[in-house]
């Protein structure tokens, strides 16, 4: 069986404009036209009259633009492109800044302030100078969604932020000067239930906040070396220290009164860092070293062989001092130079003290000195963490506990 061809029917364009002719003219309709001449397509002739026809336009709008009219498009299509030019110039602007804020973050590894600073000047915008979110986010070349997620991490920041602050400042109540470092190996654990917070970050937390402990160097002179008494040989200079009651080092400082100066004489031991012996008294004589030294034995071993370490003073070098150390069996150390370097630790001593522990205020009486002098000493034996020590306090190391 063979598939039969469809006819095709080409008209001629006389034929077509007659077609048209009668629909106009004499008002045929297209439907009655199409069967009297057998036209095949159901828009065969819409399309001729399209074409050919005068009527087609009728029953639509036609609008003729005037001269003016022509010019003011012109002149707004000239204008667009000025508007679009200035957007592509601010896109290529913006592109700019975030690349160079980012290389900038990333050079100074400071990253994280930038993106802080992006949601915090976004939020002013917003909150105080009625800037719409979303354009400030265009400009930054974010998403509100980026925003947002930012704004909130910052929030929650903040807030950790604020509980660590907390932390430090309750452990500053007792040890008023203690430096970063040290605070941080104390409240890690803390700090780890709060936030993750490195030593880095923490420590630009406590600058930001005017925490850091600024150190203050103060030379004093309360040596008296020019004297007839013996002087004895410097025996710790390149000593290894391994154990306690080793080495002890000996020094005096001055305390302020309003009734006049008061001396504090320390022992410390090297070992450890404890101090094992300390005196408050009126004056320099010999009676303030004695009394702390005398309080020292009372921690020594009577089989330890222990060397006296000091500077050159009158006090340490008179007869009745080295007399009794001599008694005990002690082997005498004293300086080689004047100078506070040759007795560093027990000088190192007296700065904590009166740094950390506000000995360098002025008292209204010697009672009150005194009262400040025996809590400064006891929480630095049983609460201050030394680095030299691996973050333990004098006492874990002077009598072996553990951390």
């Amino acid at each position: 069986m063979t598939k039969e061809r469809a006819e095709i029917f080409r008209y001629s364009d006389c034929f077509k404009r007659a077609v048209i002719e009668e629909i106009e003219k004499k008002g045929l309709s297209i439907e009655a036209c199409r069967r009297k001449y057998s036209i095949g397509g159901a828009t065969t002739i819409q399309k001729w009259l399209k074409k050919y026809g005068k009527n087609h336009l009728l029953n639509k709008i036609v609008r003729v633009e005037t001269i003016d009219e022509i010019q003011e498009i012109q002149a707004l299509r000239k204008e667009l492109k000025a508007i679009k030019e200035a957007f592509a110039e601010m896109a290529i602007e913006n592109k700019v800044y975030e690349t160079y804020f980012q290389v900038l973050g990333e050079e100074t590894g400071a990253s994280e302030k930038i993106k802080k600073a992006r949601s915090r000047t976004i939020e002013i915008l917003s909150q105080k100078k009625k800037v719409n979110i979303t354009a400030s986010c265009r400009v930054f070349c974010i998403t509100r969604q980026s925003h947002y997620k930012a704004l909130k991490a910052l929030k929650k920041e903040a807030f950790s932020n604020t509980l660590v602050l907390e932390l430090v400042k309750k452990k500053r109540k007792i040890n008023k000067f203690e430096g970063g470092r040290k605070l941080y190996f104390r409240l890690k654990d803390d700090i780890k239930h709060i936030t993750k917070m490195g030593r880095d970050k923490f420590f630009s937390l406590l600058k930001d906040n005017d925490l850091l402990v600024q150190r203050k160097k103060n030379f004093t002179r309360t040596t008296y070396s020019n004297h007839t008494y013996r002087f004895y040989k410097n025996q710790i200079k390149d000593l290894q220290i391994t154990r306690k009651n080793q080495v002890w080092v000996s020094d005096i400082t001055y305390i302020r009164t309003l009734e006049g100066f008061r001396y504090l004489s320390l022992i410390t031991d090297l070992y450890s860092r404890k101090i094992v012996g300390y005196e408050l008294s009126n004056s320099l004589s010999i009676e303030g070293c004695m009394k702390a030294l005398k309080r020292a034995f009372k921690l020594l071993d009577k089989s330890e062989k222990l060397i006296h370490h000091s500077d050159r003073g009158v006090q340490y070098c008179c007869k009745e001092y080295t007399g009794l150390l001599i008694k005990k069996g002690i082997t005498i150390s004293m300086t080689e130079v004047d100078h506070c370097y040759e007795n560093a630790y027990a000088e190192r001593v007296n700065g904590i003290l009166k740094q950390e522990y506000g000995l360098e205020d002025t008292f209204n009486n010697e009672q009150q000195a005194l009262k400040a002098v025996k809590e400064a000493v006891f929480i630095y034996n049983t609460d201050r963490l030394h680095t030299s020590l691996g973050f333990k306090t004098p006492d874990m190391v002077y009598f072996k506990e553990a951390v």
